[in-house]
């Protein structure tokens, strides 16, 4: 259960979805305070900031909104977590996350929302070391120094990836698949792919993921994504990055019961992919109704490199070590968020181009 003290202000024009996850937290002991006006909520939150803010985001102009919200937050701690709509894309989230440290997708699952509420808490234990009641009652932290390599691989989210993505990736697709570990014997011709990071605060280390598809593969996810076999290649690159993004997130959720909160990147367009290795693992994902079609789920887990820049140095992909704060104290972003284009513009424009900054990048 949840401290009572922990305040929660949920801002949703829908009553019927706003007092769904009020209900939800208020069940978790959360102290739950509803508004439907963004008005009225901004006050609030500038008068008394609440830990979280799960704020429904109806359309792509909500990006505005959870600006307003963080300009409030005036002492920049809240934990803002955005429920999106299905039309947000891959390209949406940039701006999104520049505001919020997390995101979830309608329908509101009640077991999502609550992991994603309850992860200030769990990193904050996993930070600290403390709030655990007895080492019996409270697995040992998954991610420890010195090894963080060798801590990241036996998370069950590495050692399962494969089980643990291939429901959300059947459903993008639109049909029943099946993972494989193993590397393909071959892949053919036209090969294209989408990576993307993901990152634990402090450490040194990294996991990254891959969707690797060859010409066939390609063709066949047109017709089952797309319906239309000649579905241009920029749409479905578009398909990868999204498949990619959704192994991610399956990932992410599954680290979670080792208390270990991954934050990710924006998925990229992939020009190579790692060789074979004992940080590397590969499943080869074919779907029942075209076993001759081979797409590549791969996994690697590497190291980090932490370097002091100035922000005119920074850039996409890296990852702040510490809390980025301005010369008032406000918090611009938390450890661990991983640097966009337009964060990187945002930082610069807040601080100055030679204000120096720590970041991780892989090595």
């Amino acid at each position: 259960m949840n401290e009572p003290s922990i305040r929660v202000v949920v801002l949703d024009e829908s009553a019927t979805e706003r007092t769904a996850i009020a209900r939800a937290l208020q069940r978790a002991s959360y102290r739950v305070e509803q508004s439907s006006d963004p008005g009225e909520a901004l006050s609030d939150i500038a008068r008394e900031p609440p830990n979280v803010i799960v704020v429904s985001l109806p359309n792509r102009k909500g990006t505005d909104l959870l600006r307003l919200l963080r300009n409030a937050d005036a002492s920049g701690h809240a934990y803002v977590v955005a429920i999106l709509d299905r039309t947000f894309s891959g390209r949406d989230l940039p701006g999104i996350l520049a505001d919020a440290q997390d995101f979830m997708h309608r329908p509101v699952d009640e077991d999502e929302l609550l992991a994603r509420v309850g992860a200030p808490g769990r990193l904050r234990r996993w930070l600290n070391g403390s709030g655990r009641s007895a080492p019996a009652e409270t697995p040992k932290p998954a991610v420890a120094s010195p090894s963080p390599i060798t801590d990241l691989r036996r998370l069950r989210a590495w050692k399962n990836m494969g089980q643990l993505v291939v429901d959300d990736l059947a459903q993008v697709v639109g049909q029943n698949i099946q993972p494989m570990e193993g590397w393909p014997s071959a892949f053919g011709r036209g090969l294209r792919g989408a990576t993307v990071g993901m990152s634990l605060p402090g450490e040194s280390a990294e996991l990254r993921i891959w969707i690797v598809a060859d010409a066939v593969a390609l063709r066949w996810l047109a017709g089952a994504v797309f319906a239309d076999p000649e579905t241009p290649e920029a749409k479905l690159q578009d398909a990868l990055r999204e498949l990619t993004n959704t192994a991610a997130g399956a990932v992410k959720r599954a680290a979670l019961p080792d208390n270990v909160v991954f934050t990710t990147g924006i998925p990229v367009n992939a020009t190579a992919v790692p060789a074979r290795g004992e940080d590397t693992r590969c499943w080869v994902i074919s779907p029942g109704s075209a076993s001759e079609v081979s797409i590549a789920l791969l996994a690697e887990v590497r190291a980090r490199e932490n370097v002091r820049l100035p922000v005119s140095d920074l850039r996409e992909g890296m990852v702040l070590v510490h809390d980025l704060r301005n010369d008032a104290g406000a918090l611009l972003a938390p450890a661990g968020t991983r640097l966009t284009t337009s964060s990187v513009e945002r930082f610069a424009a807040a601080l100055g181009p030679r204000f120096l900054v720590e970041v991780a990048c892989a090595a």
